[in-house]
């Protein structure tokens, strides 16, 4: 059975961001992978937005998303669908990506998204590629991408694809955190090593990971 991903440090982390961009109410904003829908609504509640846009791949997650939402002055349009699919022929001015970004290697051994789509490959970029690869096409002039850098996925590569997109790129929010017991008793059952396409690494003892929120813009 399809479950919806649990909101996260992460998610927390991409709405504070989010609440430091140039959004007004006019803004056209979508929130990619929006799971239940938190981001759009904390985004639309700060700014009085006049219309958010969400989609997931998880029908069931779409279905929370429309059952949570507040009546009020803001309209809210949710879609199923892979990434950007559902959004052809839109155009945005904010996008925000929560979709899976992390090496499938570990995401397979935790339980973060038991019964939830992780198909990211090894390097943990599969979907997010495949975001970037079009995603000028769904952004205004001006637009601005809202993106997650999590070293449990080659971050290396993500961060080069980034900065050859966009003309401007800026890391604005930048957290450690340490990684669950039960992951890094797996990690170590299977003998799994840190390479370039996850990482972790010692702080004050702990085994810890780093999740990073990059601002990227098409234009100066």
């Amino acid at each position: 059975m399809k479950k919806i991903f649990k909101p996260n440090l992460t998610t927390d982390l991409i709405i504070k961001a989010l609440k430091k961009c140039k959004i007004h109410r006019k803004s056209s904003f979508l929130d990619l992978g929006c799971g239940n829908g938190i981001i759009g609504r904390e985004i639309a509640k700060e700014f009085n937005l006049k219309k958010v846009h969400g989609s997931d791949i998880s029908l069931k997650a779409i279905k929370k998303s429309r059952q949570l939402v507040k009546k009020g002055g803001t309209e809210y349009l949710y879609k199923v669908g892979d990434c950007l699919e559902p959004w052809k022929n839109y155009k945005f001015d904010i996008i925000s990506c929560d979709v899976a970004g992390i090496s499938e290697d570990i995401a397979s051994i935790s339980k973060w998204y038991n019964g939830v789509s992780c198909k990211t490959g090894s390097s943990g970029l599969n979907l997010v590629n495949r975001i970037l690869k079009k995603i000028d096409k769904f952004l205004n002039k001006n637009g601005v991408f809202v993106i997650p850098i999590i070293s449990l996925c080659n971050t290396k590569i993500l961060i080069q694809n980034l900065t050859k997109k966009f003309k401007k790129t800026k890391i604005i929010l930048s957290t450690d955190w340490p990684l669950e017991k039960k992951i890094l008793k797996e990690i170590k059952k299977k003998e799994l090593k840190s390479n370039q396409n996850w990482k972790i690494f010692n702080k004050f003892g702990i085994s810890c990971c780093n999740t990073k929120i990059m601002i990227c813009k098409l234009n100066d």
